[in-house]
């Protein structure tokens, strides 16, 4: 992964609980060492139309996508994503 390079990522929520959450996802990348070359956390700007609301309601299934900016000129091999 050069200076300049991204990473795409496509990643799906569903909530299937009873009351309205703001989701708080973070996506990490790794290099073959285990060292974080990269991270995003999810927001409304990679959810498009539906990321106009911050919340996912009871039963709503929402698509994010985008790109991780690399921090580091490493190649990224692991990934970890981060629900809280």
């Amino acid at each position: 992964m050069g200076p300049n390079k991204a990473t795409e990522f496509h990643a799906v929520l569903e909530h299937e609980g009873g009351a309205p959450v703001v989701p708080d996802v973070r996506i990490r990348l790794f290099d073959r060492m285990g060292l974080q070359t990269a991270v995003v956390k999810l927001g409304k700007e990679h959810a498009g139309a539906a990321g106009a609301v911050a919340e996912l309601r009871p039963d709503e299934t929402r698509t994010y996508s985008g790109s991780i900016p690399a921090e580091r000129d490493a190649e990224s091999r692991h990934f970890m994503i981060e629900v809280r």
